[in-house]
């Protein structure tokens, strides 16, 4: 009896240290000490491990300090209990970890038993994350009903994301009305003003989300808030959250050109040339990248002064990634001027930049620059059998058998067995009525390439004109 009795004063002492710490938590964190509510709280969960409540409170700590890996176990202990609140806790969690299909398959399944406008706005989202455009509105549109002011902002980014250009300008034109002094509503805003291809209007809301940022701790602190929370979703693989939380740092900082730079390459990874090539075009006109640029400028993504080399490398690759979006958007134009800006960024250029300079400029029309530019490349790396190749086609369409021979010989060097470059040599060699020479490459050439019919015919075409005992 006496044990029993024990057992109950201290079971009912442990039950008064939780409350008193979950109280002082509570107060901790109404008061902004994220710190001192986790100390408070975890001091609960060691008299008792399984509170859920506990649980509960810390997964909302954690999210609510920009730490959603830290709360997911605790959001799961929640849910799995049973607590209210949870399932939009955790789906939260997994979709700012870049988990957004599992954050999808929570919010569904709680939003069968009932609306709730938090549920529908984390649903919208993460179909936003997954590129599932229209299903994301009609949640949205449900969320933005019940007044949630982030899911007018996200309804607006995905109504602009599926083409719905005039529905998509009329909820952001309400928006900047409606919240002209709310900084990042207008940066929001001035995205889907340049999604939807309206340059003035996103002008405008970029200057108005600056102007508004001031009251708000600065356009720097807002919009490093919104890009650290944007990496931390691409660096999981959620590149349309990445996007959708950073194009409107860009809107704060427009003159920071390495986040153009990397916006750009976020657009890029997402097959979007159209808008890549927009962000890093944009890159290369600003500093630190611009040639007229000091040097400083980069005032989001890095604080380092970039010296002249790295700048010129910098300079390089930006140029290279924006003529590999005008060749998949189908511009050589466009392409060749991107990458004479990689070549001339540069004290010596890269073979491979030169030899697409060069293919860039014959699709163009420009076939005397094409030319140049494929002897630059084969000069600049004696192992480039490809530009080696395109200089040997291009003197043996001038008659000059020779010197096609020379750097048609130097191109199988470095790709012996490649078909085209056989076929070309053998019929340079049977200009020149070398049929030994001729047969020794067809034959490599037929041994690697059994499926290539046309390789096997010109070989039996060449011993039928050869005297050579074969």
């Amino acid at each position: 009896m006496r044990w029993m009795l024990l057992g109950l004063i201290l079971s009912t002492t442990a039950f008064a240290g939780v409350k008193k710490d979950i109280k002082e938590g509570d107060r901790a964190l109404a008061d902004g000490r994220h710190g001192a509510a986790l100390r408070a709280y975890e001091r609960a969960l060691d008299d008792e491990p399984d509170n859920s409540m506990v649980h509960l409170r810390i997964a909302r700590l954690q999210l609510a300090a920009g730490n959603p890996q830290n709360a997911l176990a605790p959001g799961r202990v929640a849910r799995a209990a049973g607590e209210p609140g949870a399932e939009g806790v955790l789906a939260r969690a997994l979709l700012e970890t870049g988990a957004p299909q599992e954050a999808a398959a929570i919010a569904r399944q709680a939003l069968e038993t009932g609306a709730d406008p938090d549920l529908s706005l984390i649903l919208g989202e993460a179909n936003l994350s997954m590129k599932k455009f229209a299903t994301a509105i009609v949640q949205l549109e449900a969320a933005s009903e019940a007044g949630l002011l982030r899911a007018h902002v996200a309804l607006a980014y995905a109504l602009a994301r599926a083409g719905q250009v005039e529905r998509a300008r009329i909820e952001a034109s309400g928006l900047q009305l409606r919240h002209a002094d709310d900084p990042m509503v207008l940066a929001g805003v001035t995205v889907v003003y340049n999604l939807i291809g309206d340059l003035p209007a996103a002008q405008a809301g970029s200057e108005q989300a600056q102007l508004a940022s001031h009251e708000h701790g600065g356009a720097l602190a807002l919009s490093q808030g919104w890009l650290d929370r944007a990496a931390k979703r691409h660096a999981r693989g959620d590149l349309e959250g990445a996007l959708w939380l950073g194009l409107p740092a860009a809107s704060l900082t427009p003159e920071d050109g390495h986040l153009s730079w990397v916006l750009g390459t976020w657009w890029l990874q997402s097959d979007e040339h159209l808008h890549a090539a927009s962000y890093l075009h944009r890159a290369l006109s600003l500093p630190p990248y611009s040639l007229s640029g000091a040097g400083q400028g980069v005032v989001v993504m890095t604080a380092e002064t970039l010296d002249k080399r790295k700048k010129a490398k910098a300079r390089e690759q930006i140029a290279l990634s924006l003529a590999l979006c005008h060749e998949v958007l189908g511009d050589p134009r466009a392409e060749a001027d991107a990458l004479q800006l990689a070549i001339d960024a540069v004290d010596t250029p890269s073979s491979e930049a030169l030899f697409k300079l060069s293919v860039a400029y014959e699709r163009a029309g420009r076939f005397s620059e094409s030319a140049q530019a494929a002897v630059a490349a084969a000069e600049a790396d004696p192992t480039h059998a490809a530009a080696h190749f395109r200089v040997a086609q291009g003197y043996a369409a001038a008659k000059r058998v020779d010197v096609a021979i020379r750097y048609g010989l130097q191109a199988w060097q470095h790709d012996t067995g490649n078909p085209e470059i056989a076929l070309l040599l053998a019929d340079l060699f049977m200009q020149r009525r070398e049929p030994k020479q001729a047969l020794e490459i067809l034959d490599v050439a037929v041994e690697a390439n059994p499926r290539r019919q046309d390789v096997a015919e010109t070989r039996d075409a060449v011993l039928r004109q050869s005297s050579f005992p074969y």
